[in-house]
């Protein structure tokens, strides 16, 4: 009965209640049972956005099936609401590894929900680089030419990343991640047109810098650009209006 209630309560939207019945039938239920019960659980705690609860069942349920993919990534991505940024990168690349490995063992047995948690954790580690990406910035009114590698560097690094997302097959994160690799080349291009001039320029000299300036961050801009017409025409195509 309490098992029956529980599954009627939480298909009907009803958290609290489903929790409770299951957490009431564990000790009624055999071992096999129980871990089915606990799985329901955490996907209850998973609704009710309780945290500390996911983190709790999702660590154990990942210490008895170390390689279930589901568990890892709610476990990584509870850390990262919680802004515990560090260690969900850690376990955001735990997940990266497994699904990896399951696509180079036994890629016929790769679910569409393990592509969903590949990709999005890989755009979180993306969002991370990206992070430091923007932090890459010109101090005062001169800029270093290694202060220019390092920037450029780091935007080739993040361009690639944005777009690994797409090789998961999913969506939603594909287009996230197009708009990713928009939003990195308009950074590069910002960088460049709010650079300092050189000092002494006269006005003919001054025009002349700003005009390799333009032919410098014109590819960037129309990257940008054909990065922003792939992800609509992708979410027009699919019917997603928002790639967040």
């Amino acid at each position: 009965y309490l098992m029956r209630a529980a599954k009627l309560q939480g298909w009907m939207g009803d958290n609290v209640a489903a929790a409770k019945n299951y957490q009431k039938a564990v000790p009624l239920l055999s071992s096999e049972q129980k871990s089915d019960v606990e799985k329901e659980l955490l996907n209850q705690y998973v609704q009710l956005k309780d945290s500390s609860q996911v983190l709790s069942r999702a660590r154990a349920l990942m210490s008895r099936d170390p390689e279930e993919m589901k568990w890892v990534f709610l476990y990584g991505d509870t850390l990262y609401q919680q802004g515990r940024r560090s260690e969900a990168m850690g376990v955001f690349k735990q997940v990266d590894e497994q699904f990896a490995r399951k696509v180079a063992t036994a890629p016929a047995a790769v679910t569409q929900e393990e592509r969903a948690f590949a990709a999005q954790a890989r755009f979180y580690r993306a969002g991370q680089e990206m992070s430091a990406f923007k932090k890459i910035s010109i101090k005062g009114d001169k800029i270093e030419n290694s202060l220019i590698q390092k920037k450029l560097k780091a935007h080739q690094a993040v361009e690639a990343a944005g777009l690994e997302v797409a090789q998961y097959s999913n969506p939603r994160w594909t287009i996230a991640s197009l708009m990713m690799a928009a939003e990195a080349n308009d950074e590069i291009s910002r960088f460049f047109l709010e650079a300092p001039e050189p000092k002494g320029l006269d006005m003919a000299q001054r025009q002349q810098y700003r005009q390799l300036v333009e032919d410098k961050v014109r590819p960037y801009r129309e990257k940008a650009l054909q990065y922003r017409k792939a992800a609509l025409e992708k979410a027009y195509y699919l019917g997603v209006f928002c790639p967040e």
